[in-house]
Parts: structure tokens; sequence; C-alpha cells
């Protein structure tokens, strides 16, 4: 019976050494992707603390100019304490998602930690991440122009008249400014207000010859680009009545 004791008790001892081992083990390192993924709840976690922040100094600073807040109810020394200490977290943060390319996550720390001190102004680390993320922004909108320009070409040499608007209308949404562009955008607007203007031509000579349908169908196509749209309307009004008499009299008949 006490040999089985001991016997037991070792395997306890055993069990419960194992145990604490596993338990005592360092969790399995992180990937990339987990760990962007950490960096970029962290910086959104910050971010909402430091807006919360401001949002309470504006209320105490208002309670305490309008309404006499009370000397232990003023914490706005606590507040800009705890704003620094944000400014400065969401700085490391900034510079972590730098490294791992997560740049629109490393602006807003970045920009946010200005708006919660605007002394790290004045900090090495923060003009040098500065520094950095200009020279990413303008490296990535040289990347756009380069694309957009080289799409607008293609699409120009194919005479791809809804691309071309497509494209425009994207570009200009961007306000980009880059000569080689802007040269194709107006070779492009030439192109489909030419093509515009053709196809009002051609729906000119199709409603004189009584082809009502077709002239619509071409007037209708020239309208999406043509510089004046509101003589092709006139056009479609007229067409459109013309056509509709046309059944009438179809149905009498």
């Amino acid at each position: 019976m006490i040999r089985l004791d001991r016997f037991a008790l070792i395997i306890v001892i055993f069990l419960l050494s194992a145990c604490s081992t596993k338990l005592l083990q360092a969790p399995p390192p992180l990937n990339d992707q987990q760990q962007n993924k950490v960096i970029a709840l962290q910086i959104r976690e910050t971010v909402a603390q430091g807006s919360w922040l401001m949002q309470k100094q504006k209320t105490q600073e208002y309670l305490k100019q309008h309404h006499n807040l009370p000397w232990w109810q003023d914490d706005l020394v606590d507040v800009e304490l705890k704003k620094a200490s944000l400014a400065k977290q969401l700085q490391t943060l900034s510079e972590q998602a730098y490294e791992t390319r997560q740049y629109s996550l490393a602006r807003l720390s970045h920009e946010q930690a200005l708006e919660l001190n605007p002394e790290v102004k004045q900090h090495k680390n923060w003009l040098d991440m500065s520094k950095r993320l200009n020279l990413q922004q303008r490296g990535k909108l040289q990347s756009e122009i380069r694309s957009y320009s080289k799409q607008l070409s293609q699409a120009i040499e194919q005479q791809a008249f809804s691309e071309i608007h497509r494209l425009r209308q994207s570009i200009l949404a961007r306000a980009y400014k880059d000569r080689e562009l802007n040269r194709l955008m107006r070779a492009g607007l030439e192109l489909i207000q030419d093509q515009a203007q053709k196809k009002d031509e051609q729906g000119d000579q199709a409603y004189r010859i009584g082809e009502i349908e077709l002239a619509i169908e071409l007037w209708a196509e020239a309208k999406q680009w043509h510089p004046s749209p509101g003589l092709i309307d006139e056009k479609l009004t007229r067409a459109q009545k013309v056509l509709r008499k046309l059944d009438k009299i179809r149905q009498i008949q």
C-alpha cells in the first residue's frame, strides 16, 4: 500500500512538473500579419483615447470659463499630462507602422501626436518621421500619376471612349498636378468630344432621312461627351415627339 502511494505521488509530481513547464513556456512569436494587426489595433485605440481626451479638455475649459468649475473637479493639468503621454506613444506607434508599411496608419498616429501635443514638432524623431512620410506620399503620387498616364495613353491609342471618360473622371477627382498627365487629359477630352460631334452629325443625317429611332440612339451616345449637351437634349426632345406621333399613326392604320 505504501509502495502504491509512493508511486502515485511520483506520478502526480511528474504531471505537475510537466504542466508547469508548459505554462511557463513563452507563447509562439507572432507572424508579420499578426504583428501588423496588433500595431493597427494599438494605433486605433490610442487615437480614440486621444480624441476622448481632447473632447474632455474642451468640456473642462468650457465649464471652467462659464460655470465656475470647482477646483477639485478641475483636472486640466492631468489631462495635459495624459495627452503628452499619448503623443509619445503615438510617435512610437507611427514609427512601427511605417516600418511595417502601414503608411496611412503611420500618418494618422503621426498627425494625432501633433494634435495632442504641439511641442512634438520640435522633436527630432517627429521631424524625421514627417520627412519620411512626405517622401513616401510623393512617391505614391508619382506612382499613381505614372499608372494613370499609361492607362490614359493606351485608351487614347485604342480610342476606347468610355474608358477615356472614366479615367478622366477619376483623375479630375484627384486633382493631380503633372504636365504630361494634363496633356493626355486634354488629348482625351478632344478625342471624345470629336467622337461626340461625329455621333451628333450622324444623328442629324439619320433624322433627315426619317430614321428617327437611329437618330435618337446616336444623339443619346453623343450627349455623354458633347460640349453642348443642351443642344442634343433639344434634338432628342423633338425626335421623341415625332416618334410618338408616328407610333400613333401606325396604331390608327
